[in-house]
């Protein structure tokens, strides 16, 4: 088995489950330990959207760690949109950005892109196992010396 299959195996089954957005996506609940400040642009009303809140919450701890450790000035702008029958999801920094030709890597298991930085290399590679456990993609959009943006989807509960 690999580090993915164990790691997912601990978390509970998500088929069904629901929880409210609302609830848990804002300042007070999502705990990081950040030295950069924290944007918060969420829509109002955010539904009860499709997946497990522990789930939700190992991403959005992955995505706000890994966004501070290479935002040395500046911030990290999260916003939540709802479109149609899902909420987009969105952690944007103001860091060092990724080279084109190492994005492919930054998901990979242990990878990391300056080896100076503390941590294992398993924030994105773990984060990407999340959205998929949710059935989602975690897509990336990244420019050198401007910052990162990772994007996930939530279904809407309602959507079902």
């Amino acid at each position: 088995a690999d580090y993915a299959s164990i790691t997912l195996d601990t978390l509970p089954d998500t088929e069904g489950s629901r929880f409210a957005l609302g609830s848990v996506l804002k300042p007070d609940c999502v705990v990081v330990k950040s030295r950069v400040p924290i944007h918060w642009e969420l829509d109002d009303n955010l539904p009860l959207v499709c997946g497990s809140e522990e789930t939700f919450l190992h991403i959005m701890t992955s995505l706000i760690d890994n966004a501070a450790k290479f935002t040395r000035s500046g911030y990290i702008t999260i916003t939540a949109q709802v479109i149609q029958e899902r909420v987009d999801i969105t952690v944007t920094d103001t860091g060092i950005g990724i080279p084109q030709t190492l994005q492919a890597y930054v998901f990979q298991p242990f990878y990391q892109l300056d080896p100076k930085v503390y941590g294992l290399g398993l924030g994105l590679f773990l984060a990407q196992a999340f959205v998929g456990k949710l059935g989602g993609r975690l897509l990336m959009h990244s420019t050198p010396d401007v910052g990162t943006q990772l994007q996930f989807s939530l279904k809407s509960a309602k959507a079902e």
